[in-house]
């Protein structure tokens, strides 16, 4: 009995999800030439360090030419956390471990968006969602293929399902509920740093829009429920506090500035959209090219769906339309960021530079449409939509529509194949350092003391241990003169020297 009243709807939302990710598993380890290439280092990093008996590093050892950076101070740590994991199993590395995590950010983002929408609109309107947000251009291809971001990608699926969670607490109240609202909250800020900024700001922002709608149509929202929920948005930051308060207390003994430098690659004026690039198809793929062009979209489908559920919303007297409004005003909202005409909203808030791209609103826009393409073919009956097995509402169409995503999908699903990664090791570190394709992992000095007033190339000494397989012995030899020095510890943050000298010298680390 208890198996009949599971909605067996999930199951076709992971069908769909694994279509979704099958060039993934199509082809073994992951690409050189993207962010992954960051992420599985970091990774790698994170287990030796883990190795050393350090749980929770703020300092990878390895990094900046073996000179050490600060980099798991300032990055948010779950995405490298749940890889760790599954790279403690066996048969595991760091690139299948992060490939796992990629591909379940996929399929959680599906999995949240159906959820998330059969509560509010029913479960014909979650599958139309869930196909909607999976298929879109950023969430399907431009994040996971052609930048390789691991963390944003996962944000993805934490954001639809910290909704979810929040609905659910403030509804129908209760402590697994809250735990879960706790949990997802503060995994939104632990899982991407810029994103957190956008979805924290989301996620609360409908909450209160709940709270509008409920005293505007009469449902009764209980005290308890918006208590929890306020306890819960505040238990969840401060969960995650271990992370993000050291970050914005130490921000200053960092070069942050170096991320949004005026006339920089990642200056957000050069990243806008125009109109034809947000609403046009994406190219077909010349994989013969050195540098297959793309651009980004939010898909034709999603935003002609997100239009049609908006007007579905101008001509229905439900009340649901009221709570659907919401992710129609984010969505308008949103589209007007990534739009030049936004300039002066750039330069008013201060943390929007920090963005760096306006085009990375593309997924959290996708995220808005998505909710509006279920409205379109939500059950609008006076009471709640079931979450369990009902007549579906147009199921010919809605079938049909999500074949039509499915088919503008495709061309963004014949990938290129790509060779083996590679080793992982602090030596691949080191010879992609030495190469200049980036330092630390960051192709900026994001994390580069404040007080560095010259970037610190490679030293010999260091370089020929790494490359060697030794621990890193950072001591400066050449400044001890006569005296003589036994190592007693090399660890990735730990050093003991006993020096024997009969005159003072300068002992130089």
């Amino acid at each position: 009995m208890q198996f009949r009243r599971r909605d067996s709807g999930f199951i076709i939302v992971l069908a769909l999800c694994v279509l979704a990710i099958w060039p993934f598993l199509r082809y073994a380890s992951l690409p050189h030439d993207t962010d992954a290439e960051l992420h599985i280092f970091r990774l790698a990093e994170l287990a030796r360090m883990w190795q050393g008996g350090i749980v929770y590093p703020r300092w990878a050892a390895n990094f900046y030419y073996g000179f050490g950076y600060p980099i798991f101070n300032f990055y948010a740590p779950l995405t490298y956390y749940i890889a760790l994991l599954f790279n403690l199993l066996p048969g595991f590395d760091p690139v299948a471990s992060t490939k796992v995590v990629l591909l379940l950010g996929i399929i959680g983002a599906g999995m949240g968006m159906y959820g998330f929408v059969r509560d509010q609109f029913g479960r014909t309107a979650a599958f139309v969602a869930a196909a909607s947000y999976v298929y879109a251009p950023y969430i399907l291809y431009i994040d996971p293929h052609a930048r390789g971001v691991l963390p944003e990608s996962f944000a993805f699926a934490v954001f639809p399902c910290a909704l979810w969670s929040v609905d659910k607490l403030l509804r129908r109240p209760s402590g697994k509920r809250f735990l879960a609202a706790v949990s997802l909250l503060a995994a939104i800020i632990l899982t991407h740093n810029l994103m957190a900024m956008v979805f924290g700001s989301l996620t609360f922002a409908y909450f209160v829009w709940l709270l509008m709608v409920g005293i505007g149509t009469g449902e009764r929202l209980s005290g308890v429920g918006i208590r929890l929920t306020l306890l819960a948005f505040g238990l969840g930051v401060g969960v995650a506090a271990f992370f993000w308060l050291p970050m914005v207390l130490e921000q200053n003994a960092i070069q942050i500035a170096s991320v949004i430098g005026e006339g920089s690659h990642y200056d957000f004026r050069n990243h806008f959209m125009t109109l034809g690039e947000l609403f046009g198809g994406m190219p077909r793929f010349d994989w013969g090219a050195s540098q297959p062009y793309f651009k980004h979209s939010l898909g034709i489908m999603q935003w002609v769906l997100g239009l049609l559920g908006f007007g579905r919303i101008l001509f229905t007297r439900s009340l649901r339309r009221k709570q659907a409004l919401f992710f129609a005003i984010i969505a308008i909202s949103l589209i007007f960021l990534m739009l030049p005409q936004s300039l002066w909203l750039w330069r008013t808030i201060p943390v929007l530079p920090f963005l760096q791209f306006p085009w990375r609103l593309l997924g959290a826009t996708n995220a808005m449409l998505a909710v509006l393409a279920g409205f379109l073919f939500a059950d609008l009956s006076p009471t709640e939509p079931s979450t369990q097995p009902t007549q579906p509402q147009n199921p010919l169409l809605a079938a049909t529509v999500i074949g039509l995503i499915l088919l503008m999908a495709l061309p963004l699903m014949q990938i290129k194949p790509w060779s083996n990664f590679g080793d992982t090791n602090a030596q691949a570190v080191l010879a992609s350092e030495l190469a200049g394709r980036w330092r630390g992992t960051t192709s900026t000095a994001d994390f580069v003391p404040a007080t560095v007033d010259v970037t610190p190339r490679e030293q010999p000494q260091i370089t020929r241990q790494i490359q060697q397989g030794l621990p890193i012995d950072p001591l400066n030899r050449e400044t001890l003169g006569d005296a003589q020095v036994e190592t007693e510890i090399i660890s990735p943050t730990h050093f003991r020297f006993q020096v024997q000298t009969q005159q003072e010298l300068v002992l130089r680390l």
